[in-house]
């Protein structure tokens, strides 16, 4: 999973009426990459129903803060993994591997086992020609253009930073200088026309973290 807005994983644990129910029953997250979120990366929500909760050997990395340029009262978080208040369900969190400025955990309760979940360097993967540049180092940098953030309270203007990169009517674009409210089409002198992207996101040879990702037929 590359490039969230909120989360990588947001759970909520639900009881389904007459939904056939045993002692082992898991849900489980395994072997997963997690990469270029603009707030944190798990959340589960404190609703007992009994299963479990594994999340083991996961890698999570790209932890790019700007949320709050939406909804301006949000705090930076203080952990990649949050567990709601006091949940009953078991939680077992293993193996998994953070390269971010902030610890895996933070608040532990009864109903958590968490070991060996270092906070250490992490490589990215690589495609074979995705977006290229910059952008493959961090795709929460690629943004559509607006001219008004209209979700933010105060509806505030986006100022870009020379060097943003954004989408605008299916063309890509970077700017050449921080504007606002400059239309990419509409301005050549400030916005550069790119080529399109080959978007060939099968993994290079030499790409790490090879095996993961959706694959057909499965192995």
């Amino acid at each position: 999973m590359i490039g969230t807005g909120d989360l990588f994983v947001e759970l909520f644990p639900t009881r389904v009426e007459d939904d056939p129910r045993s002692p082992g029953d898991t849900i489980a997250f395994t072997d997963n990459y997690f990469a270029d979120t603009s707030l944190t990366g798990v959340y589960t929500h404190a609703v007992d129903t009994g299963a479990t909760i594994r999340f083991e050997r996961n890698t999570l990395l790209g932890f790019h803060f700007n949320y709050g340029e939406v909804y301006p009262d949000t705090d930076e978080p203080v952990q990649v993994f949050g567990v709601g208040s006091n949940a009953p369900n078991p939680h077992v969190l293993v193996g998994d591997r953070v390269d971010g400025p902030y610890p895996f955990i933070k608040w532990l309760f009864d109903s958590v086992t968490a070991e060996d979940n270092p906070n250490a360097a992490v490589p990215r993967i690589r495609f074979r020609d995705f977006m290229a540049g910059a952008i493959d180092e961090n795709y929460r940098r690629l943004e559509w253009w607006t001219d008004r953030a209209t979700l933010s309270p105060d509806e505030r203007a986006v100022v870009y930073p020379k060097g943003a990169y954004l989408l605008h009517q299916g063309a890509l674009y970077e700017a050449l200088e921080e504007n606002q409210g400059k239309q990419p089409d509409q301005h050549p002198g400030v916005w550069r026309a790119l080529p399109a992207p080959a978007d060939d996101v099968r993994l290079s040879a030499d790409s790490p973290h090879q095996g993961l990702g959706v694959r057909w037929p499965p192995p």
